[in-house]
């Protein structure tokens, strides 16, 4: 999203990865990852797939989602991990 911090806006993220400026202001950061990269396996490849290092692995919200968008089972580990690929 874009704010040009001309519109009083408030946004509430949860279980997300996201990346921000030092200066901005939200309402609400929930159990998310800031400003760390979530190792994707390649994205010059266009692989979103996560690195088994990845610090999204394991950190989503658990939902009522019992797949991951390759149909494979998810959550593995103990919860969902973030974005739309479990690691297997």
């Amino acid at each position: 999203f874009y704010n040009p911090g001309t519109i009083d806006t408030i946004y509430t993220f949860d279980h997300c990865n996201i990346r921000t400026k030092a200066y901005a202001t939200y309402s609400s950061l929930n159990n998310c990852i800031v400003n760390t990269s979530p190792l994707f396996f390649d994205i010059s490849s266009d692989s979103y797939e996560l690195m088994g290092s990845s610090p999204c692995i394991d950190a989503g919200a658990i939902s009522i989602l019992s797949s991951d968008i390759k149909g494979e089972i998810r959550p593995v580990g103990l919860s969902n991990d973030i974005g739309c690929y479990e690691f297997q």
